[in-house]
């Protein structure tokens, strides 16, 4: 049976160069523009926090970059997604939908993506800079998601444009190696804009498997480079996409 891959939702997040943030330059003192670096190990979203923006979609979603049919083929899809994902809720003894979108209590949190038959989805960040990077870097890790330690950032997000009023969703913050242990990582010294990265931030299929085959994310952050305090800040963009495969 062949598939192909429907990339179904974008979603620019571009850093823009008129935003200011307040960190400064460490060597000048001069206010930076942008959104500043993060210099945290993360991920974006955990398995549940992932679902539930796809949950917290609404009808009245729309982007340009789209036409009406795939608009209309996302939607389709979307449905399918979430029915099947509730079919597996269900099988596994736990009251499928949404429940509390505002808490994050029940519904498809209380499940661990176990028996799910529908459509395999993932969402990606497609980060790129806009020149050279020779200041706080991004990194990628390379450990093993089972030798992880994570802890949870809760995060509540309301009126976003095509979404729910409200809705709560997690970040996985990953926590520091045991003692005698050491994460690896890997990253573009003086990434180019034509050197793209693709982070995975969610996959449903690393789930369903469950046995390490598939990374479900990949936690990344940016880090301080020595001697590079002269340098001029990291500018970057990031597009988001929702990523389908579709049976054809």
């Amino acid at each position: 049976m062949d598939y192909r891959l429907l990339p179904a939702w974008f979603r620019f997040a571009t850093i823009s160069p008129e935003q200011e943030y307040i960190n400064k330059d460490l060597h000048s003192g001069a206010k930076a523009k942008g959104t500043p670096p993060f210099r945290r190990v993360h991920s974006d979203y955990t398995a549940g926090g992932a679902r539930s923006h796809f949950r917290a979609m609404s009808e009245a979603w729309s982007c340009r970059s789209q036409t009406s049919q795939e608009r209309a083929l996302f939607f389709k899809l979307r449905s399918e997604i979430i029915a099947a994902e509730d079919s597996a809720i269900d099988q596994a003894g736990f009251e499928p939908g949404d429940d509390d979108m505002q808490a994050g209590k029940g519904g498809h949190w209380d499940w661990d993506g176990k028996g799910y038959e529908g459509p395999r989805y993932a969402i990606f960040s497609i980060w790129r800079p806009w020149e050279v990077v020779r200041r706080d870097p991004l990194a990628l890790m390379a450990t093993l998601e089972s030798e992880l330690r994570y802890a949870v950032l809760p995060r509540t997000y309301k009126n976003r444009a095509g979404h729910v009023q409200d809705y709560y969703s997690e970040n996985p913050l990953v926590r520091e190696p045991a003692e005698g242990e050491t994460h690896q990582w890997w990253y573009l010294s003086e990434q180019k804009p034509e050197g793209v990265y693709a982070i995975k931030f969610y996959d449903s299929e690393a789930l369903k498997s469950g046995d390490g085959s598939v990374r479900s994310m990949c936690p990344h952050s940016a880090f301080r480079v020595e001697c590079a305090e002269d340098a001029p800040p990291r500018r970057s963009s990031e597009l988001r996409v929702w990523c389908i495969w579709q049976c054809i």
